[in-house]
């Protein structure tokens, strides 16, 4: 299967400049607190995204979001779900595009059948591709939306 192979370095290497414009803090001036667990789950991120895993992309970049808020932005007595914890935020709507996406990816439903299958692997790469680029923005976006000054 084509996925399984490594991808080509040059191709590694644009994925990767593209993932690192995202979160390129210069570029957005101030500084930011981010939460120590998010941090550690973008290096994974970051490795799975240059790999070419795109489903796994938007499983971990929502795990990202939903660690970032709990350690980072919400009230430390915050007992809600993801759809509690996304509610209140500018970027709901996204927040909501990318709850759903994961859920169909990590819950299976009988009444809809598979988000994913292996013949959609191999035919659904630039769809899931895009989808992932959506999700690594939308991180990006969500960690940098309260400049600590």
């Amino acid at each position: 299967m084509k996925q399984l192979d490594c991808p080509d370095e040059s191709i590694w290497n644009q994925r990767r400049a593209w993932f690192e414009a995202q979160f390129d803090v210069d570029a957005r001036g101030g500084g930011y607190i981010i939460g120590e667990q998010a941090l550690g789950l973008l290096i994974d991120l970051q490795a799975t995204f240059c790999a070419g895993a795109w489903n796994a992309v938007i499983v971990l970049a929502t795990a990202i979001i939903d660690s970032h808020l709990r350690e980072a932005e919400l009230p430390e007595e915050f007992r809600g779900g993801m759809k509690a914890a996304f509610k209140n935020l500018h970027c709901r709507d996204e927040l909501e595009w990318l709850r759903l996406r994961r859920n169909q990816l990590v819950h299976f439903a009988p009444e809809h059948g598979p988000a994913i299958t292996v013949d959609a692997q191999w035919s659904n790469q630039d769809e899931f591709e895009k989808d992932a680029r959506r999700a690594v923005a939308l991180v990006s976006v969500v960690l940098f939306a309260n400049p600590w000054t």
